[in-house]
């Protein structure tokens, strides 16, 4: 134990001493953050952009209504103003006042309007644009006249401008589960994916790398004379945890700060008020994190005790990464509520388990059974494949020229590897 504390001080110590470190756990919550406001900003001014150029608060409206049907010819503005719109006789009147400026916008309805549901609009801009639209008044002045002819409740159905309350019983014991409770068994597995794929996007090929460098720096002949590879291997990967934690801390703590002040300040409605995370989903997803963090980097230990150099080390990385990934290709299987045997699959091949357990439990269809299967399964290979990787690497600490032969390596007996 003293030397897989000495080895977890060391790579701690020493990649905490790095400037890229820092400036990785300070950038990444940076560029979500600047994401985040440059993407709602984008959004704001574009609806800005599109809207500005469309409004009628100050312009001339006018109104050619061949069969009568409006009951009113003026309606409220931006402004909260009553705006009038002037009446012509005919439509050529109109449209030879939209032509000499004299009006700005004008709507015909024509005699066919009950059959043809049409209403042409005549404007004459400086500038014609893709997104001009002048039908906000025209629309309310209908919708005005269509509500007078039919009965409140009626109008309202037709328009399907009705509020759906969704109303859940419980499994189990029949209780009304509420929409704050639906959404706080969410949240766990929705946060352990997205750790997840942080840990293993920005984490776990660090120590692929660095334990390949070592090699070819030859610094792995000096430390294997004070350590064996069991205790290098089981350091390195303490040490990854740790820096692992310190970098989450300071991707999370920004966004708490955010959303303690949202709850506090901003107009959040009152059923999202009051989410908490449920303990069993969080339990199980906060297993599956390590459990899964642990395959993934026993892989990675794996592939650094048998390549010889960093370049192969990362070519040979994407084997892990693609299959661990390739889950969220079938999102639309784990989003059914009817069983399916290829998910079934991969929530037990460890490589497919982690991302599968974490979608099913997001959809909530993840049974039990299925869970601890999924879950032995990723402990069981993890280890297998930890103990495997530290024999290959106190064979293969010293090779750092030849090329990796998976078959010279299997059909050498076991006792040569000592």
């Amino acid at each position: 134990m003293r030397n897989i504390f000495l080895v977890t001080q060391f790579e701690v110590i020493r990649s905490i001493k790095k400037l890229s470190f820092w400036l990785m756990a300070i950038i990444i919550p940076i560029f979500l953050i600047a994401y985040i406001f440059a993407a709602a900003l984008v959004g704001y001014n574009t609806e800005e952009s599109l809207s500005s150029g469309t409004k009628t608060v100050d312009l001339r409206l006018g109104i050619y209504d061949a069969p009568q049907y409006l009951e009113i010819y003026s309606f409220e503005n931006e402004r909260k103003e009553v705006q009038n719109l002037q009446q012509f006789d005919s439509e050529e009147q109109g449209i030879e006042a939209v032509k000499n400026r004299e009006l700005d916008v004008l709507y015909v309805i024509p005699d066919n309007f009950v059959d043809s549901h049409k209403v042409s609009i005549y404007t004459k801009p400086d500038h014609n644009s893709l997104f001009d639209d002048y039908s906000h008044p025209i629309s309310t002045l209908l919708d005005a006249t269509a509500k007078s002819h039919v009965d409140q409740t009626d109008y309202n159905v037709i328009k399907k401008d009705l509020n759906y309350t969704p109303v859940v019983l419980d499994a189990d014991d029949d209780h009304v589960v509420d929409q704050s409770e639906r959404i706080s068994e969410v949240i766990a597995p929705a946060i352990g994916l997205g750790v997840f794929y942080i840990l293993i996007v920005v984490f776990s090929n660090r120590l692929t790398v660095s334990m390949v460098e070592e090699k070819e720096n030859r610094i792995s002949e000096l430390i294997l004379t004070s350590v064996t590879p069991r205790q290098l291997i089981a350091g390195k990967i303490l040490s990854l945890l740790i820096l692992c934690l310190i970098q989450l801390t300071v991707l999370v703590v920004p966004f708490l700060v955010i959303y303690f002040y949202a709850i506090t300040n901003a107009d959040i409605p009152a059923e999202y008020r009051n989410i908490s995370l449920d303990p069993i989903s969080l339990l199980q997803s906060l297993t599956l994190v390590v459990a899964s963090y642990f395959f993934v980097v026993a892989c990675c230990v794996l592939i650094s005790s048998l390549v010889p150099t960093a370049k192969d080390a990362s070519s040979f990385s994407a084997v892990i990464f693609i299959p661990v990934l390739a889950p969220i290709f079938f999102i639309s299987l784990f989003a059914s509520k009817t069983p399916i045997l290829l998910v079934d699959i991969l929530c037990i091949c460890p490589f497919t388990a982690p991302v599968s357990l974490f979608l099913r439990q997001l959809f909530g269809h993840l049974p039990l059974t299925t869970y601890y299967i999924g879950l032995s399964t990723l402990i069981i290979s993890s280890i297998i494949i930890i103990y495997y990787a530290a024999k290959i690497f106190h064979r293969n600490a010293l090779n750092t020229s030849r090329k990796l032969d998976l078959k010279k390596l299997l059909s050498e007996r076991r006792e040569t590897w000592q």
